[in-house]
């Protein structure tokens, strides 16, 4: 093995949104707002229409990423 990565249990929620999307909720593309900014800007029914989408939870957190993007060079990880 080549990597092994330790994280704890966060988790992220990936739903496809598109740039109406993201006009909508206020949010700019490969930009990061924290939950507690992004919750009081937000309105509840453009929100809840968009998080009842499809969605995948995936692990999440920089160890998770690390692990992710080092398989992607072909190295041997785990997580």
């Amino acid at each position: 093995m080549d990597l092994a990565a330790l994280t704890n249990a966060i988790t992220d929620i990936m739903i496809d949104v598109d740039y109406s999307d993201l006009e909508t909720l206020k949010l700019k593309k490969g930009s990061f707002t924290p939950m507690e900014v992004f919750t009081n800007t937000i309105n509840d029914d453009s929100f809840n229409k968009i998080i009842g989408r499809k969605s995948k939870i995936v692990p999440g957190g920089s160890a998770s990423n690390v692990a992710r993007d080092a398989a992607a060079f072909k190295l041997e990880t785990a997580l």
